[in-house]
């Protein structure tokens, strides 16, 4: 089996943990994968190399028009047995005009309107929609895509095959993975997490995974809050140092407003460390069993909340232990990669049997090319700022 796994870039993220162990797991079943990236080269891109995995670029060019670009990633795609594209417009426009044979899922891993839209372009000349939690789910289905066409797949991160047994201190050691943010992710309400827990007696410190716009502000916070000392910023990691710091900390701390399937989460948990995290309508609600697996906080932006939850945990170490290992545990059985490619490998041979149902006109879709899709990237601007100024002019002599 052929298969070609498209995407904008490979950035620091959950989509490009999902492509890798989707990746990966197709490699073992002896598949040809390779991935291509579509917008421009991604800084992750050397690592996925190092790694052993096949990532090809087909960039635009400024001096070619998007509707040319799209027709040189549909040569690069034509003889793929299946395509996996992950919110990329440009893939979907070129869909109409792939052979008949090739099977085409789009992944779709944000409520975000815009990745809905792009997922669902070019219909009915994809096979099937695969949504990363039930919130996309509802999504896409609010867009009029026919039910028996979405399938829902939580995304899969590797979870040991062992428990990976903890080294308790007496401080209560917490940990944030993602993006510093404050939109969607909120990591604006960590120093008020960390604050509060310290001012209230919970002998604890937090460790922050990642980076971002709001890495100067965070420190900033920290600092006239007198907390920094408690506070450890270790930036962007690789995937062997994410893990060994997820199994030295306690709890991860999750704050944010919206998510997909938050792959932090997962590999939290996947990791033993105990999640509290807000309650997020088909997100985080169908991950965390409250009380059994991690504790959810009503809303966001409930700092009493999160805080309630680690003096629980640091005064119930046992309990801390249980729910650790119920984590790992759920972790493993609903939430794998193993799991995971089992799932999308049974959609695969779902779509293949009613394959010839759907015949292809042989012709790119140019409405997912953006406007003047045959001029040169280069000219479009340009194209665009005239043609404003010209309406203001010619509304002004009106």
């Amino acid at each position: 089996m052929k298969v070609a796994v498209l995407t904008y870039f490979l950035d620091f993220g959950g989509v490009e943990t999902v492509i890798r162990e989707l990746v990966a797991g197709f490699r073992r079943r002896s598949a040809s994968v390779e991935i291509l990236e579509t917008t421009r080269r991604g800084v992750q891109r050397a690592a996925f190399e190092r790694d052993g995995f096949e990532v090809r670029g087909i960039y635009p060019r400024a001096a070619e028009s998007a509707f040319s670009h799209a027709r040189r990633i549909l040569a690069s795609v034509s003889d793929c047995d299946v395509i996996l594209l992950n919110d990329v417009p440009v893939g979907q426009s070129i869909l109409s005009a792939l052979p008949d044979s090739v099977t085409a899922i789009s992944i779709l891993h944000s409520c975000m309107p815009s990745m809905v839209f792009n997922a669902a372009g070019n219909y009915p000349y994809w096979d099937a929609i695969v949504c990363v939690s039930a919130a996309t789910r509802e999504k896409c289905l609010e867009c009029g895509v026919p039910p028996e066409l979405v399938y829902q797949i939580p995304n899969g991160v590797f979870v040991p095959a062992e428990y990976p047994v903890h080294s308790r201190s007496a401080r209560l050691r917490l940990v944030y993975v993602g993006r510093l943010e404050r939109f969607h992710k909120g990591v604006h309400r960590l120093p008020s997490v960390l604050k509060q827990a310290l001012d209230e007696g919970i002998d604890c410190e937090l460790f922050v995974i990642g980076d971002g716009r709001e890495r100067e502000s965070l420190t900033r916070t920290c600092a006239q809050l007198g907390i920094l000392e408690r506070l450890q910023l270790r930036g962007w990691l690789g995937r062997a140092e994410v893990a060994e710091q997820l199994q030295r900390c306690d709890v991860l701390v999750m704050t944010s407003d919206s998510e997909g399937m938050p792959l932090a989460l997962l590999e939290g948990m996947a990791a033993g460390c105990v999640p509290v995290a807000p309650r997020l309508h088909g997100s985080t609600e169908t991950v965390i069993l409250s009380g059994k697996t991690g504790f959810l906080v009503e809303k966001p932006d409930d700092i009493g909340g999160y805080v309630a939850a680690l003096r629980f945990l640091s005064n119930n170490r046992q309990l801390l232990e249980l729910l650790s290992r119920a984590a790992w545990q759920r972790a493993g059985d609903e939430f794998s990669a193993k799991v995971m490619l089992e799932r999308y490998e049974a959609v695969i041979h779902a779509c293949a049997k009613r394959r010839s149902e759907i015949h292809r006109p042989g012709v790119i879709d140019r409405s997912l090319l953006g406007d003047y899709p045959h001029l040169p990237r280069m000219f479009v601007r340009p194209v665009r700022k005239a043609i404003r100024t010209w309406r203001r002019l010619v509304g002004r002599r009106q």
